[in-house]
């Protein structure tokens, strides 16, 4: 809110103001609580409120200290009305079970609790009464005094002054006296406002020094910065931010350093006076050049994606921006703080005339670039539009003599644009720091990924939470400054603190923004929390007290969701929300389970079932009906499974507990493999059986040694067209039988060549038979007629199954 200092005018409304705070600061009574309301010295502070605003020079910053004192009133008053309220309807409830009516079998216990019961109740509705009251007068005090605000504000942004044509005929004069008052604030010693020959020397002398040091290290920096490179050649962030910051280093430190040598030669050294106000604006271009760089050429900025290396553009932006900081540091420079007050010097409104047109001209050239940046054509038309037009206002009232409502404009347009200039780079750090979590490949992105417990490009819900939630946070701080920029009349922010901490009454529920915010603040830390404490737990806590994997991702599950019902919890009750009413809810959450919730209630118990009992555990290979894969994780509704063609398939928690599971390695990871084997009729079986039992403990992941059994070849019967043998090896991983018996496979086929033994296949003998005309069979099916033709007589498949030959 723009506040322009005005002096009070009466003593007695300073005189009330004061007795007013002090009578509202002390309770009437010692034993009451501080944080209950006294409803006599409340009631004394409301009189003295309306006998203060019924003073006939009141200024708008008393009336604006008095509409927040009214509104704190009414906020303890509504407290007061909620909490006697309350206590009356349990009194009431007690009431009812002693019986509201007295009979002859009361004891006389009984008659002392309800005479006191009732004389509670008597009390209570009086205080009731009274803090009731006390709204609707502190309501009568807010209101007097909102209406006092407008009509102060109203005549002060439409006092008017001279003219633009009076300002522009005596502009040569104006000028002339306004030089001259700036020479003797440079240089007139004697008042203490100025710097004599010698000091000057000095000041600029200490300056240059402080610039040839920043020349040198920026000489310095320059070449360490160009060696700074990425793995694939590019610039890296590091190399080119510090680029950017030392490429105006000399003048910044030029200015710093001058400032400071002003500050101690001079007496009584403030920002009224103009050489302290030199060297700072010094300080400013070389920080605003730094700033102008880095937003229009460096790729590691929020405005490369908008500029995209276009050099042309490059150049107008930083045209632009060049003279909106140029029209700032010249009215810092000639006005100081007083540039935007409200009783500006005669002798300077030619001046001003002229810096505030530089001024608006500056500021609506830069808002007019979105035209020529592809990324923003067409987009943010209205907000552009209300730009330019409160800048074209504030030029015209600042030539028409509305000299306050001209600062207003101006003022509020430059801190809503520097406001949305450090929003906009609040949220591109925070979106290029979200990313760099998930995908970055940096030293620190590995460690906030295992700090957090997720992995490389993984979306994570929590981040995602917390990201919404600071994001919430960014906008509605913003919207609340730009409440204070814009807010002239004092009574707008009040409304709103008023209505955010007293609430909204609809119906029979009152909602509190400010506690319902506050529930939303507290849910995402706690999340947060969580998920730090989960990634703690598997990473390194229960990693040497809880040795099975199984049982830390338990624990680590379980956490995680207990940590998530306790933020729910404690949010929903931060927030205000009512826990009378779970038997209800638990009634029509028992209806949805019976309906259409049964398979999610299902999974849900499955899911705890899994992590209690523990038959899978992730990491294991299990196979579900026709899916085999291993275990990646299990969730309260469904477990994720990974094939071995890397696909990730999703098994509800239920088939894992009602169907048949095999899990290969549940208790060992060893398996045995069962490879089925066929060589011809007539080759030697021992040698057979020695090469395929060698064959088999020639590979490295074969067990041939401990408790398990070696390699056996057993000789299992004679087949059609083969002697059949099935070798039977155990194996250290059975999650690597594919690849293990394929190796084997290709083993036996070499051996067997090496060896001479002959691996069949099927064949199939056709005996052809011909009959003579008056022998033919008869002809039973049309197929016969076509054996005919095609001469394939009396042919019959051979029933082996095998391949013809």
């Amino acid at each position: 809110m723009i506040r322009l200092p005005r002096p009070a005018s009466d003593a007695l409304k300073t005189l009330a103001l004061c007795l007013m705070a002090g009578l509202f600061s002390f309770p009437a009574h010692g034993a009451q609580s501080p944080n209950q309301l006294d409803t006599t010295t409340a009631e004394r502070s409301i009189d003295n409120l309306e006998r203060m605003l019924a003073l006939p020079n009141v200024s708008q910053e008393s009336a604006a200290e008095a509409q927040r004192l009214g509104a704190s009133l009414r906020g303890q008053a509504n407290e007061c009305v909620r909490q006697t309220e309350s206590r009356i309807s349990a009194l009431r409830a007690n009431l009812e079970v002693l019986g509201p009516q007295p009979s002859e079998t009361d004891t006389p216990e009984i008659v002392k609790q309800r005479f006191e019961i009732q004389t509670e109740i008597s009390l209570l509705e009086a205080r009731n009464s009274a803090c009731r009251l006390i709204i609707l007068r502190s309501e009568n005090v807010v209101a007097q005094a909102s209406d006092l605000q407008r009509q102060l504000s109203a005549k002060r942004l439409t006092s008017q002054g001279p003219g633009g044509m009076a300002i522009f005929a005596g502009g040569p004069r104006e000028l002339k006296e306004f030089s001259s008052s700036l020479l003797t604030q440079m240089f007139d010693r004697p008042r203490g406002a100025g710097l004599d020959g010698l000091r000057w020397v000095l000041v600029v002398l200490i300056g240059a020094f402080a610039w040839a040091a920043g020349f040198m290290l920026k000489r310095m920096v320059e070449p360490w910065c160009d060696q700074q490179r990425g793995k694939g050649g590019e610039r890296s962030m590091k190399g080119a931010l510090v680029r950017t910051a030392v490429r105006h280093l000399p003048v910044t430190l030029a200015g710093g350093t001058a400032s400071i040598a002003m500050a101690v030669f001079m007496q009584n050294a403030s920002l009224q006076l103009m050489p302290v106000r030199l060297g700072l604006a010094i300080l400013f271009y070389g920080i605003g050049r730094t700033v102008i760089r880095w937003l229009r050429g460096n790729i590691f900025s929020p405005a490369s994606r908008l500029l995209a290396g276009n050099q042309d553009l490059q150049l107008l932006v930083r045209s632009r921006l060049h003279a909106l900081l140029w029209a700032l540091l010249t009215g810092f420079v000639l006005f100081g703080t007083a540039w935007f007050g409200d009783k500006p010097n005669e002798s300077a409104l030619f001046v001003r005339g002229l810096v505030a047109i530089f001024l608006a001209t500056a500021i609506i050239w830069v808002v007019r670039l979105a035209r020529h940046i592809p990324l923003l054509k067409g987009h943010h038309k209205v907000i552009r539009f209300l730009l330019v037009s409160v800048a074209l206002v504030g030029v015209s009232a600042e030539l028409g003599g509305f000299r306050n409502l001209a600062n207003y404009l101006l003022f509020g347009l430059l801190a809503t644009l520097f406001g949305g200039l450090i929003l906009w780079v609040i949220l591109w750090i925070m979106r290029q720091s979200f990313a760099g979590i998930i995908g970055g490949h940096t030293q620190a992105s590995y460690r906030i990924r295992a700090w957090l417990g997720i992995r490389a490009d993984e979306p994570s819900a929590e981040l995602g939470w917390l990201r919404i939630l600071l994001g919430f946070v960014l906008w509605l701080t913003f919207g609340w400054y730009l409440l204070r920029i814009w807010d002239t009349t004092g009574n707008l922010v009040p409304l709103v603190v008023s209505y955010a901490t007293d609430g909204i009454q609809i119906g029979e529920a009152r909602f509190v923004p400010a506690n319902i915010l506050l529930g939303f603040l507290i849910f995402g830390l706690v999340v947060a929390t969580t998920v730090w404490i989960k990634a703690r737990l598997g990473k390194q806590w229960l990693r040497s007290a809880v040795r099975d994997r199984g049982s830390r991702d338990a624990l680590v599950t379980i956490t995680g969701y207990l940590g998530f019902i306790i933020a729910m919890l404690v949010g929903l009750t931060l927030a205000g929300v009512s826990f009378q009413g779970l038997a209800l809810i638990a009634g029509a959450l028992s209806l949805g389970i019976g309906f259409g919730l049964q398979n999610i209630v299902n999974n849900f118990v499955s899911g705890l079932i899994l992590l209690f009992e523990r038959p899978i555990k992730a990491g294991d290979y299990i196979s579900v009906g026709d899916i085999e894969g291993f275990v990646k994780q299990i969730r309260i509704r469904s477990t994720e499974l990974e094939t071995l063609d890397n696909q990730n398939v999703i098994v509800p928690n239920s088939e894992l507990i009602s169907t048949q599971v095999t899990n290969w390695v549940l208790r060992d990871p060893s398996g045995r493999l069962r490879i089925q084997v066929g060589v011809a009729y007539g080759s030697d079986t021992a040698k057979v059986k020695k090469i395929l039992e060698g064959v088999a403990r020639e590979h490295p992941e074969v067990i041939t040694k401990g408790r398990l059994p070696g390699p056996t070849a057993l000789f299992m019967g004679f087949g059609d067209s083969s002697l059949d043998f099935e070798l039977r090896a155990w194996i250290r991983n059975i999650e690597r039988r594919y690849h293990v018996t394929s190796d084997i496979n290709f083993s036996i086929d070499n051996a067997f060549r090496e060896n001479g033994v002959e691996i069949p296949f099927p064949q199939r003998d056709l005996h052809v038979r011909s009959w003579s005309d008056q022998a033919a069979p008869p002809r039973e099916r049309p197929e016969a007629d076509d054996a005919e033709d095609s001469g394939q007589k009396g042919e019959e498949p051979d029933q082996s199954g095998g391949d013809d030959k």
